[in-house]
Protein backbone atom coordinates (compact mmCIF):
# COMPACT_ATOMS: atom_id res chain seq x y z
CA UNK A 1 0.00 0.00 0.00
CA UNK A 2 2.78 2.40 0.94
CA UNK A 3 4.73 1.56 -2.22
CA UNK A 4 1.65 2.17 -4.37
CA UNK A 5 1.19 5.58 -2.78
CA UNK A 6 4.85 6.34 -3.39
CA UNK A 7 4.67 5.26 -7.03
CA UNK A 8 1.68 7.49 -7.80
CA UNK A 9 3.47 10.87 -7.59
CA UNK A 10 6.64 9.44 -9.14
CA UNK A 11 4.72 8.36 -12.25
CA UNK A 12 3.32 11.84 -12.86
CA UNK A 13 4.72 13.92 -15.71
CA UNK A 14 5.34 16.86 -13.37
CA UNK A 15 7.69 14.76 -11.22
CA UNK A 16 9.44 13.35 -14.30
CA UNK A 17 9.96 16.85 -15.70
CA UNK A 18 11.16 18.08 -12.33
CA UNK A 19 13.56 15.14 -11.96
CA UNK A 20 14.86 15.54 -15.52
CA UNK A 21 15.35 19.28 -15.14
CA UNK A 22 17.03 18.86 -11.75
CA UNK A 23 19.31 16.09 -13.02
CA UNK A 24 20.40 18.09 -16.06
CA UNK A 25 20.91 21.19 -13.91
CA UNK A 26 23.00 19.37 -11.28
CA UNK A 27 25.06 17.44 -13.83
CA UNK A 28 25.77 20.68 -15.68
CA UNK A 29 26.88 22.32 -12.44
CA UNK A 30 29.11 19.35 -11.56
CA UNK A 31 30.68 19.34 -15.03
CA UNK A 32 31.25 23.08 -14.74
CA UNK A 33 32.89 22.58 -11.33
CA UNK A 34 35.22 19.83 -12.54
CA UNK A 35 36.06 21.77 -15.67
CA UNK A 36 36.92 24.86 -13.62
CA UNK A 37 38.90 22.75 -11.14
CA UNK A 38 40.99 21.12 -13.89
CA UNK A 39 41.55 24.47 -15.57
CA UNK A 40 42.62 26.08 -12.28
CA UNK A 41 44.90 23.14 -11.42
CA UNK A 42 46.53 23.28 -14.83
CA UNK A 43 46.98 27.05 -14.60
CA UNK A 44 48.54 26.92 -11.10
CA UNK A 45 50.80 24.03 -12.06
CA UNK A 46 52.00 25.86 -15.16
CA UNK A 47 52.64 28.99 -13.09
CA UNK A 48 54.69 27.03 -10.51
CA UNK A 49 56.72 25.32 -13.23
CA UNK A 50 57.50 28.62 -14.90
CA UNK A 51 58.67 30.11 -11.57
CA UNK A 52 60.82 27.05 -10.81
CA UNK A 53 62.39 27.16 -14.28
CA UNK A 54 63.11 30.86 -13.89
CA UNK A 55 64.87 30.27 -10.56
CA UNK A 56 66.83 27.35 -11.98
CA UNK A 57 68.07 29.45 -14.89
CA UNK A 58 69.07 32.25 -12.51
CA UNK A 59 71.14 29.84 -10.41
CA UNK A 60 72.62 28.39 -13.60
CA UNK A 61 73.84 31.84 -14.63
CA UNK A 62 75.38 32.37 -11.18
CA UNK A 63 77.11 28.99 -11.38
CA UNK A 64 78.48 29.72 -14.83
CA UNK A 65 79.79 33.10 -13.65
CA UNK A 66 81.51 32.10 -10.40
CA UNK A 67 80.99 28.44 -9.79
CA UNK A 68 79.89 26.93 -6.48
CA UNK A 69 81.46 29.72 -4.41
CA UNK A 70 79.35 32.44 -6.04
CA UNK A 71 76.18 30.48 -5.59
CA UNK A 72 77.02 29.77 -1.95
CA UNK A 73 77.87 33.40 -1.24
CA UNK A 74 74.63 34.57 -2.72
CA UNK A 75 72.73 32.09 -0.55
CA UNK A 76 74.65 33.26 2.50
CA UNK A 77 73.79 36.88 1.82
CA UNK A 78 70.12 35.97 2.11
CA UNK A 79 69.00 38.71 -0.21
CA UNK A 80 66.63 36.76 -2.30
CA UNK A 81 66.09 33.28 -0.85
CA UNK A 82 65.39 33.92 2.83
CA UNK A 83 61.63 33.45 2.94
CA UNK A 84 60.59 29.95 3.99
CA UNK A 85 58.08 29.48 1.23
CA UNK A 86 60.54 30.10 -1.57
CA UNK A 87 62.54 27.37 -3.32
CA UNK A 88 64.54 24.23 -2.66
CA UNK A 89 68.09 24.24 -4.13
CA UNK A 90 70.57 21.40 -4.66
CA UNK A 91 73.88 21.50 -6.49
CA UNK A 92 75.33 18.08 -7.41
CA UNK A 93 78.57 17.07 -9.05
CA UNK A 94 79.09 14.67 -11.92
CA UNK A 95 78.77 11.68 -9.56
CA UNK A 96 75.43 13.05 -8.33
CA UNK A 97 76.80 13.79 -4.86
CA UNK A 98 75.37 16.83 -3.09
CA UNK A 99 77.75 19.79 -3.17
CA UNK A 100 75.35 22.48 -2.02
CA UNK A 101 71.88 22.16 -0.49
CA UNK A 102 69.29 24.63 0.64
CA UNK A 103 66.29 22.95 2.27
CA UNK A 104 63.91 25.10 4.36
CA UNK A 105 63.24 23.51 7.72
CA UNK A 106 59.49 23.12 7.03
CA UNK A 107 60.35 20.86 4.07
CA UNK A 108 62.44 18.43 6.12
CA UNK A 109 59.82 15.70 5.75
CA UNK A 110 60.73 15.19 2.09
CA UNK A 111 63.13 12.33 1.36
CA UNK A 112 65.92 14.25 -0.35
CA UNK A 113 68.28 11.24 -0.53
CA UNK A 114 66.12 9.96 -3.38
CA UNK A 115 67.67 12.61 -5.61
CA UNK A 116 71.16 11.11 -5.13
CA UNK A 117 70.12 7.81 -6.67
CA UNK A 118 68.27 9.45 -9.55
CA UNK A 119 70.29 10.23 -12.67
CA UNK A 120 68.21 12.62 -14.81
CA UNK A 121 68.56 13.59 -18.43
CA UNK A 122 69.57 17.07 -19.52
CA UNK A 123 66.27 18.58 -18.31
CA UNK A 124 63.82 16.61 -16.16
CA UNK A 125 61.17 16.83 -13.45
CA UNK A 126 60.98 14.76 -10.28
CA UNK A 127 58.28 14.59 -7.59
CA UNK A 128 59.18 13.87 -3.97
CA UNK A 129 56.35 12.99 -1.60
CA UNK A 130 56.26 14.13 2.01
CA UNK A 131 56.09 11.59 4.80
CA UNK A 132 52.43 12.39 5.47
CA UNK A 133 51.65 11.97 1.75
CA UNK A 134 49.57 15.15 1.61
CA UNK A 135 52.01 17.34 -0.35
CA UNK A 136 54.94 16.81 -2.67
CA UNK A 137 58.04 18.63 -3.81
CA UNK A 138 58.45 19.25 -7.54
CA UNK A 139 62.12 19.36 -8.53
CA UNK A 140 63.42 20.66 -11.86
CA UNK A 141 66.91 19.59 -12.99
CA UNK A 142 69.27 21.49 -15.31
CA UNK A 143 72.71 20.34 -16.45
CA UNK A 144 75.59 22.77 -15.81
CA UNK A 145 79.25 22.94 -16.82
CA UNK A 146 81.75 20.27 -15.81
CA UNK A 147 79.02 17.65 -15.33
CA UNK A 148 77.32 19.49 -12.47
CA UNK A 149 73.55 19.47 -11.90
CA UNK A 150 71.37 22.27 -10.60
CA UNK A 151 68.06 21.17 -9.06
CA UNK A 152 65.41 23.71 -8.00
CA UNK A 153 62.11 22.76 -6.47
CA UNK A 154 58.96 24.06 -4.85
CA UNK A 155 56.26 22.33 -2.82
CA UNK A 156 52.63 22.05 -3.87
CA UNK A 157 51.49 23.33 -0.49
CA UNK A 158 50.41 26.77 -1.68
CA UNK A 159 48.72 25.30 -4.73
CA UNK A 160 46.90 22.75 -2.58
CA UNK A 161 45.62 25.51 -0.30
CA UNK A 162 44.21 27.42 -3.27
CA UNK A 163 42.61 24.27 -4.68
CA UNK A 164 41.16 23.34 -1.30
CA UNK A 165 39.69 26.80 -0.92
CA UNK A 166 38.28 26.51 -4.44
CA UNK A 167 36.70 23.16 -3.51
CA UNK A 168 35.08 24.65 -0.41
CA UNK A 169 33.67 27.61 -2.30
CA UNK A 170 32.57 25.41 -5.20
CA UNK A 171 30.85 23.00 -2.81
CA UNK A 172 28.86 25.86 -1.29
CA UNK A 173 27.99 27.13 -4.76
CA UNK A 174 27.08 23.59 -5.88
CA UNK A 175 24.76 23.11 -2.90
CA UNK A 176 23.17 26.50 -3.58
CA UNK A 177 22.74 25.60 -7.24
CA UNK A 178 21.25 22.26 -6.24
CA UNK A 179 18.66 24.00 -4.05
CA UNK A 180 18.05 26.61 -6.74
CA UNK A 181 17.69 23.88 -9.38
CA UNK A 182 15.25 21.96 -7.18
CA UNK A 183 13.07 25.00 -6.53
CA UNK A 184 13.24 26.35 -10.09
CA UNK A 185 12.63 22.86 -11.50
CA UNK A 186 9.52 22.47 -9.39
CA UNK A 187 8.28 25.94 -10.37
CA UNK A 188 9.00 25.50 -14.09
CA UNK A 189 7.45 22.02 -14.26
CA UNK A 190 4.40 23.31 -12.43
CA UNK A 191 4.06 26.31 -14.74
CA UNK A 192 4.67 24.24 -17.85
CA UNK A 193 1.94 21.76 -16.90
CA UNK A 194 -0.55 24.34 -15.63
CA UNK A 195 -2.67 24.13 -18.84
CA UNK A 196 -2.64 20.33 -18.55
CA UNK A 197 -3.92 20.52 -14.96
CA UNK A 198 -6.62 22.95 -16.04
CA UNK A 199 -7.45 20.54 -18.84
CA UNK A 200 -7.75 17.68 -16.34
CA UNK A 201 -9.91 19.72 -13.95
CA UNK A 202 -12.27 20.75 -16.75
CA UNK A 203 -12.50 17.17 -18.01
CA UNK A 204 -13.36 16.02 -14.48
CA UNK A 205 -15.97 18.76 -14.18
CA UNK A 206 -17.55 18.08 -17.57
CA UNK A 207 -21.19 17.22 -17.45
CA UNK A 208 -23.55 16.41 -20.28
CA UNK A 209 -25.83 19.18 -19.01
CA UNK A 210 -23.08 21.81 -19.12
CA UNK A 211 -20.52 21.77 -21.92
CA UNK A 212 -19.73 25.48 -21.88
CA UNK A 213 -16.46 25.28 -19.95
CA UNK A 214 -13.30 25.79 -22.00
CA UNK A 215 -9.60 25.58 -21.11
CA UNK A 216 -7.87 29.01 -21.18
CA UNK A 217 -5.31 29.10 -23.96
CA UNK A 218 -1.71 29.64 -22.73
CA UNK A 219 0.24 32.52 -24.23
CA UNK A 220 3.18 30.31 -25.21
CA UNK A 221 3.37 29.00 -28.78
CA UNK A 222 4.14 25.40 -27.88
CA UNK A 223 2.60 21.92 -28.04
CA UNK A 224 0.60 22.50 -24.84
CA UNK A 225 -1.21 25.42 -26.47
CA UNK A 226 -1.90 23.31 -29.55
CA UNK A 227 -3.29 20.53 -27.32
CA UNK A 228 -5.56 23.02 -25.51
CA UNK A 229 -6.83 24.44 -28.82
CA UNK A 230 -7.57 20.95 -30.18
CA UNK A 231 -9.34 19.99 -26.95
CA UNK A 232 -11.49 23.14 -27.03
CA UNK A 233 -12.35 22.42 -30.66
CA UNK A 234 -13.29 18.89 -29.65
CA UNK A 235 -15.54 20.29 -26.91
CA UNK A 236 -17.16 22.64 -29.43
CA UNK A 237 -17.91 19.72 -31.72
CA UNK A 238 -19.25 17.60 -28.86
CA UNK A 239 -21.43 20.52 -27.76
CA UNK A 240 -22.86 20.84 -31.26
CA UNK A 241 -23.51 17.11 -31.42
CA UNK A 242 -25.22 17.05 -28.03
CA UNK A 243 -27.25 20.14 -28.88
CA UNK A 244 -28.27 18.63 -32.21
CA UNK A 245 -29.24 15.37 -30.50
CA UNK A 246 -31.33 17.19 -27.89
CA UNK A 247 -33.04 19.27 -30.53
CA UNK A 248 -33.61 16.17 -32.66
CA UNK A 249 -35.21 14.32 -29.77
CA UNK A 250 -37.37 17.31 -28.84
CA UNK A 251 -38.39 17.83 -32.44
CA UNK A 252 -39.16 14.18 -33.01
CA UNK A 253 -41.24 14.01 -29.84
CA UNK A 254 -43.10 17.17 -30.84
CA UNK A 255 -43.75 16.46 -34.49
CA UNK A 256 -44.35 12.73 -34.37
CA UNK A 257 -47.18 13.11 -31.91
CA UNK A 258 -49.73 14.29 -34.49
CA UNK A 259 -49.14 11.72 -37.29
CA UNK A 260 -48.85 8.87 -34.79
CA UNK A 261 -52.05 9.99 -33.09
CA UNK A 262 -53.77 10.05 -36.49
CA UNK A 263 -52.51 6.57 -37.29
CA UNK A 264 -53.77 5.33 -33.95
CA UNK A 265 -57.14 7.03 -34.42
CA UNK A 266 -57.52 5.58 -37.91
CA UNK A 267 -56.65 2.10 -36.66
CA UNK A 268 -59.13 2.37 -33.77
CA UNK A 269 -61.90 3.55 -36.07
CA UNK A 270 -61.20 0.62 -38.39
CA UNK A 271 -61.37 -1.80 -35.46
CA UNK A 272 -64.64 -0.31 -34.21
CA UNK A 273 -66.19 -0.12 -37.70
CA UNK A 274 -68.14 -2.70 -39.65
CA UNK A 275 -64.94 -4.39 -40.86
CA UNK A 276 -65.77 -4.30 -44.57
CA UNK A 277 -62.81 -4.58 -46.96
CA UNK A 278 -63.37 -1.05 -48.25
CA UNK A 279 -63.23 0.41 -44.74
CA UNK A 280 -60.11 -1.52 -43.81
CA UNK A 281 -58.40 -0.66 -47.11
CA UNK A 282 -59.14 3.04 -46.56
CA UNK A 283 -57.78 2.83 -42.99
CA UNK A 284 -54.61 1.12 -44.18
CA UNK A 285 -54.17 3.71 -46.91
CA UNK A 286 -54.43 6.51 -44.34
CA UNK A 287 -51.91 4.74 -42.08
CA UNK A 288 -49.45 4.36 -44.97
CA UNK A 289 -49.82 8.06 -45.79
CA UNK A 290 -49.17 9.08 -42.20
CA UNK A 291 -46.24 6.68 -41.90
CA UNK A 292 -44.72 8.24 -45.05
CA UNK A 293 -44.97 11.64 -43.36
CA UNK A 294 -43.24 10.26 -40.27
CA UNK A 295 -40.50 8.71 -42.41
CA UNK A 296 -39.93 11.94 -44.34
CA UNK A 297 -39.77 13.88 -41.11
CA UNK A 298 -37.28 11.47 -39.57
CA UNK A 299 -35.08 11.53 -42.67
CA UNK A 300 -35.15 15.31 -42.77
CA UNK A 301 -34.23 15.58 -39.08
CA UNK A 302 -31.38 13.11 -39.53
CA UNK A 303 -30.07 15.06 -42.54
CA UNK A 304 -30.05 18.34 -40.63
CA UNK A 305 -28.48 16.76 -37.55
CA UNK A 306 -25.69 15.12 -39.55
CA UNK A 307 -24.99 18.28 -41.56
CA UNK A 308 -24.89 20.59 -38.54
CA UNK A 309 -22.66 18.16 -36.65
CA UNK A 310 -20.26 17.89 -39.60
CA UNK A 311 -21.04 14.19 -40.07
CA UNK A 312 -22.98 14.42 -43.34
CA UNK A 313 -21.31 12.17 -45.93
CA UNK A 314 -21.07 13.87 -49.30
CA UNK A 315 -20.15 12.33 -52.64
CA UNK A 316 -18.60 15.38 -54.25
CA UNK A 317 -18.08 15.58 -57.99
CA UNK A 318 -17.81 18.37 -60.59
CA UNK A 319 -21.30 19.62 -61.51
CA UNK A 320 -22.64 22.11 -64.03
CA UNK A 321 -25.15 24.40 -62.32
CA UNK A 322 -27.52 24.56 -65.30
CA UNK A 323 -27.54 20.78 -65.67
CA UNK A 324 -28.33 20.53 -61.95
CA UNK A 325 -31.27 22.99 -62.00
CA UNK A 326 -32.93 22.14 -65.32
CA UNK A 327 -34.46 18.80 -64.15
CA UNK A 328 -35.80 20.52 -61.02
CA UNK A 329 -37.52 23.22 -63.06
CA UNK A 330 -39.06 20.55 -65.28
CA UNK A 331 -40.19 18.63 -62.20
CA UNK A 332 -42.02 21.64 -60.71
CA UNK A 333 -43.43 22.83 -64.01
CA UNK A 334 -46.84 21.11 -63.55
CA UNK A 335 -47.24 22.49 -60.02
CA UNK A 336 -46.30 26.00 -61.13
CA UNK A 337 -48.54 25.81 -64.22
CA UNK A 338 -51.50 24.80 -62.06
CA UNK A 339 -51.02 28.00 -60.07
CA UNK A 340 -50.33 30.12 -63.14
CA UNK A 341 -46.74 30.71 -62.12
CA UNK A 342 -43.97 31.04 -64.69
CA UNK A 343 -40.58 29.63 -63.69
CA UNK A 344 -37.70 31.31 -65.51
CA UNK A 345 -34.20 29.77 -65.42
CA UNK A 346 -31.41 32.20 -66.32
CA UNK A 347 -28.24 30.18 -65.76
CA UNK A 348 -25.46 30.11 -68.37
CA UNK A 349 -23.81 26.87 -69.29
CA UNK A 350 -20.37 26.26 -67.75
CA UNK A 351 -20.83 27.44 -64.17
CA UNK A 352 -18.97 24.66 -62.39
CA UNK A 353 -19.35 23.67 -58.74
CA UNK A 354 -18.04 20.74 -56.70
CA UNK A 355 -20.75 19.00 -54.73
CA UNK A 356 -23.02 16.09 -53.99
CA UNK A 357 -25.63 16.03 -56.76
CA UNK A 358 -28.31 14.39 -54.60
CA UNK A 359 -27.87 16.75 -51.66
CA UNK A 360 -27.59 19.91 -53.74
CA UNK A 361 -30.66 18.88 -55.74
CA UNK A 362 -32.49 18.41 -52.44
CA UNK A 363 -31.49 21.91 -51.26
CA UNK A 364 -32.33 23.61 -54.59
CA UNK A 365 -35.65 21.73 -54.79
CA UNK A 366 -36.63 23.01 -51.33
CA UNK A 367 -35.90 26.60 -52.36
CA UNK A 368 -37.83 26.20 -55.62
CA UNK A 369 -40.70 24.52 -53.79
CA UNK A 370 -40.92 27.42 -51.32
CA UNK A 371 -40.80 29.99 -54.15
CA UNK A 372 -43.64 28.31 -56.06
CA UNK A 373 -45.62 27.72 -52.88
CA UNK A 374 -45.48 31.30 -51.50
CA UNK A 375 -45.50 33.40 -54.68
CA UNK A 376 -48.76 34.96 -55.85
CA UNK A 377 -50.90 33.30 -58.45
CA UNK A 378 -50.08 34.20 -62.04
CA UNK A 379 -46.71 35.60 -61.02
CA UNK A 380 -43.06 34.92 -61.75
CA UNK A 381 -40.40 32.78 -60.08
CA UNK A 382 -36.92 33.53 -61.33
CA UNK A 383 -33.76 31.46 -60.84
CA UNK A 384 -30.51 33.20 -61.73
CA UNK A 385 -26.98 31.82 -61.77
CA UNK A 386 -23.84 33.92 -62.06
CA UNK A 387 -20.13 33.94 -61.28
CA UNK A 388 -19.00 36.36 -58.59
CA UNK A 389 -15.31 36.27 -57.70
CA UNK A 390 -14.37 32.78 -56.55
CA UNK A 391 -18.00 31.81 -55.95
CA UNK A 392 -21.06 30.83 -57.94
CA UNK A 393 -24.32 32.49 -56.85
CA UNK A 394 -27.75 30.94 -57.30
CA UNK A 395 -30.60 33.41 -56.72
CA UNK A 396 -34.25 32.37 -56.16
CA UNK A 397 -36.76 35.26 -56.47
CA UNK A 398 -40.53 35.15 -56.11
CA UNK A 399 -43.37 37.66 -55.91
CA UNK A 400 -44.80 36.51 -52.61
CA UNK A 401 -45.39 38.38 -49.33
CA UNK A 402 -41.68 38.58 -48.51
CA UNK A 403 -40.12 38.53 -45.06
CA UNK A 404 -39.55 41.15 -42.38
CA UNK A 405 -36.32 41.37 -40.36
CA UNK A 406 -37.48 39.17 -37.47
CA UNK A 407 -38.78 36.46 -39.79
CA UNK A 408 -35.60 36.56 -41.87
CA UNK A 409 -33.57 35.81 -38.74
CA UNK A 410 -35.76 32.92 -37.60
CA UNK A 411 -36.59 31.10 -40.83
CA UNK A 412 -33.46 28.92 -40.43
CA UNK A 413 -34.70 27.55 -37.12
CA UNK A 414 -36.16 24.09 -36.91
CA UNK A 415 -39.97 23.96 -37.25
CA UNK A 416 -40.31 27.73 -37.45
CA UNK A 417 -43.19 28.88 -39.66
CA UNK A 418 -43.75 32.52 -40.51
CA UNK A 419 -47.16 34.14 -40.60
CA UNK A 420 -47.41 33.66 -44.34
CA UNK A 421 -46.51 29.96 -44.03
CA UNK A 422 -49.23 29.01 -41.61
CA UNK A 423 -51.84 26.88 -43.26
CA UNK A 424 -49.40 25.73 -45.93
CA UNK A 425 -48.18 22.15 -46.19
CA UNK A 426 -44.80 21.26 -44.70
CA UNK A 427 -43.01 20.66 -41.40
CA UNK A 428 -41.12 23.95 -41.18
CA UNK A 429 -37.66 22.40 -41.54
CA UNK A 430 -37.07 22.83 -45.28
CA UNK A 431 -34.88 25.93 -44.97
CA UNK A 432 -32.97 24.36 -42.07
CA UNK A 433 -32.12 21.47 -44.39
CA UNK A 434 -31.08 23.88 -47.14
CA UNK A 435 -28.79 25.85 -44.83
CA UNK A 436 -27.20 22.69 -43.41
CA UNK A 437 -26.50 21.23 -46.87
CA UNK A 438 -25.09 24.50 -48.26
CA UNK A 439 -22.78 24.97 -45.28
CA UNK A 440 -21.68 21.32 -45.57
CA UNK A 441 -20.49 22.29 -49.08
CA UNK A 442 -18.50 25.20 -47.58
CA UNK A 443 -21.04 27.65 -48.95
CA UNK A 444 -23.36 30.33 -47.54
CA UNK A 445 -27.02 31.26 -47.88
CA UNK A 446 -28.82 34.48 -47.09
CA UNK A 447 -32.20 36.07 -47.62
CA UNK A 448 -32.91 39.71 -48.48
CA UNK A 449 -35.39 41.45 -46.19
CA UNK A 450 -38.36 43.26 -47.68
CA UNK A 451 -41.98 42.88 -46.62
CA UNK A 452 -44.34 42.85 -49.61
CA UNK A 453 -41.54 42.76 -52.17
CA UNK A 454 -41.19 39.01 -52.47
CA UNK A 455 -38.47 36.73 -51.12
CA UNK A 456 -34.96 36.65 -52.53
CA UNK A 457 -32.68 33.78 -51.45
CA UNK A 458 -29.00 33.85 -52.47
CA UNK A 459 -26.88 30.69 -52.32
CA UNK A 460 -23.09 31.03 -52.62
CA UNK A 461 -21.04 27.95 -53.50
CA UNK A 462 -17.29 27.65 -54.24
CA UNK A 463 -16.58 27.74 -57.97
CA UNK A 464 -14.45 25.18 -59.80
CA UNK A 465 -14.71 26.77 -63.23
CA UNK A 466 -10.95 27.26 -63.36
CA UNK A 467 -10.19 23.75 -62.12
CA UNK A 468 -9.73 20.67 -64.26
CA UNK A 469 -12.78 18.42 -63.96
CA UNK A 470 -12.29 15.04 -62.37
CA UNK A 471 -14.19 11.85 -63.06
CA UNK A 472 -13.51 10.50 -59.55
CA UNK A 473 -15.99 11.44 -56.82
CA UNK A 474 -14.69 12.91 -53.57
CA UNK A 475 -16.14 11.66 -50.28
CA UNK A 476 -16.11 13.69 -47.09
Amino acid sequence: MYLNRLKEPIQKISFKLFFLYGTVFVLSAILLFFGSYILLLSSLKEQDHNEIKAEAKEFLELFQQGGVDLVQSRLAMGKKFETPERYFLRLADRENKTVLLRLPYQWASFYIKELEIWYPSEEAWKKLKAEDGTTYLEVYTLSAANGYWIQVGKTSEQRDKILKRFQEISSLILISLLLLGTVSGAILSRRALKPVRELISIIKALDIKNLRERVPEPSSKDEIRELVILFNQLLDRISRLVFAMRRSFDSVAHDLRTPIARMRGTAEMALLGDGTPETLREALSDCVEESDKVLRLLNAIMDITEAEAGALRLKKEPLDLKDLLTPLVELYYPVAEEKGVSVVLEVPQGLGILGDQVRLSQAMANLLDNAVKYTKEKSLVKITGLKRGESVEVIFEDEGPGLDKEEAERIWEWFYRSEGAKGKRGFGIGLAIVKAIVEAHEGRIRVDVGKGTGARFVVELPSIQNQAPSNSPIYN
